[in-house]
C-alpha cells in the first residue's frame, strides 16, 4: 500500500491501523512536541458501521482500532501480544488461561474497565460476532474478581493465542451495559486513545483525543495494533473518498492531509511534488 501526505505540521503516516494517530514513546516517556489541530484523512473505502464485532472489512477496522482496544492483539511482526491484558498464565494442562487486566484502563464514559466488561464483550461476540466460530473451542469463561478473566477451553490448542489475537476480526472490549446491543446498534464507546465525535454514513467519521487514556507503559513505541499510543491531535476526520482521482485532487488542494492507496500510474507524477510525501507501507 502506498500513502501520500502533505507536509501539514510535519506529520507523516504510521501503520495503517493507527494512521498517524499515535506517536513513538521514548524510554523516558513520550511527550507530544505540540498538541492540537485536525488531521483530515481520505479513505479508499466506505465505512458502513463502527460496530467492530459485526464487521470484517479493513476500512472500519482502521478507524475503530483507534477507539477500541482488545484483550490481545498483534505486534508489527504479526505475533500475539497483550493489550488490555497485563499478564496471562497458561495452566499445565494447557486448558485454562488466566488473564490479569491492565490497571488504569478506562472507557470513554469515564468508567474503569474491569474483567466483567471483558466477559460481557466475549459474550456479545459469541452471539453476534462476524467470526464467532473462533469461540467454539471455549468451554467457559469467568470473571472471579474485577482484575481477573479466566478462559477454559475444551481441548488443548497450540494456536489459542493466535486465534484470540486475530486483528482482522478483533474481539474489542466494550462496557458491560452494552452487551445486549443488536448488530450495528452498538454504542461506540471504547477504551482507546480516541473517542467518537460523529459518524455520518457514506461521508465521514470524526474522532477526538480521549484525555482520560492511560498509555501502555510496558512499551517504548507503537507495535502493530498495540504498544504505547499517545494522541497528539485534537481531532481526526476520516473522509470516505472511493474515487482515486478525487482523493488525489483533494490532497493537492489541501482539502485533505493524507490519502491511502495511491494508483501506480499517479505515483511518478506525485513523487515530483515537493509538497507531498509518499510513504510505502509494507506491513499490515
Amino acid at each position: 500500500m502506498t500513502m501520500l501526505t502533505t507536509g501539514w505540521r510535519g506529520l507523516a503516516l504510521g501503520s495503517p491501523a493507527l494512521l498517524c494517530l499515535a506517536d513513538i514513546a521514548t524510554a523516558q516517556g513520550f511527550e507530544c512536541p505540540r498538541k492540537g489541530g485536525d488531521l483530515v484523512f481520505a479513505l479508499e473505502a466506505r465505512v458502513a458501521t463502527l460496530d467492530q464485532h459485526a464487521t470484517k472489512p479493513a476500512a472500519p477496522r482502521n478507524v475503530t482500532m483507534n477507539i477500541f482496544e482488545s484483550l490481545l492483539t498483534r505486534d508489527e511482526s504479526m505475533n500475539p501480544m497483550l493489550e488490555l491484558a497485563e499478564s496471562v498464565h497458561e495452566s499445565a494442562d494447557k486448558l485454562t488461561y488466566t488473564f490479569k487486566v491492565r490497571p488504569g484502563a478506562r472507557f470513554h464514559n469515564g468508567n474503569a474497565l474491569t474483567s466483567e466488561d471483558i466477559l460481557a464483550s466475549f459474550e456479545r461476540y459469541k452471539r453476534v460476532g462476524i467470526d464467532r466460530s473462533i469461540l467454539d473451542i471455549v468451554a467457559k469463561w469467568e470473571a472471579p474478581d474485577p482484575a481477573t478473566f479466566v478462559v477454559t477451553i475444551k481441548e488443548a490448542r497450540p494456536t489459542f493465542m493466535e486465534t484470540f489475537s486475530a486483528f482482522t476480526t478483533p474481539i474489542v472490549i466494550i462496557p458491560k451495559e452494552n452487551k445486549d446491543a443488536a448488530p450495528n446498534q452498538l454504542p461506540i464507546i471504547g477504551s482507546g486513545p480516541f473517542q467518537l465525535v460523529e459518524f455520518v454514513g457514506d461521508s465521514h467519521v470524526k474522532i477526538k483525543r480521549f484525555d482520560g487514556y492511560k498509555a501502555d507503559t510496558r512499551h517504548k513505541d507503537v507495535l502493530g495494533f498495540g504498544g504505547a499510543k499517545t494522541a497528539c491531535l485534537d481531532t481526526v476526520t476520516f473522509k470516505m473518498m472511493t474515487e482515486p482521482a478525487a482523493r488525489i485532487a483533494a490532497l493537492e488542494v489541501r482539502e485533505v492531509h493524507g490519502v491511502e492507496d495511491v494508483p501506480t500510474l499517479m505515483q511518478k507524477r506525485l513523487s515530483s511534488n515537493a509538497a507531498l510525501k509518499m510513504v510505502r507501507l509494507d506491513s499490515f
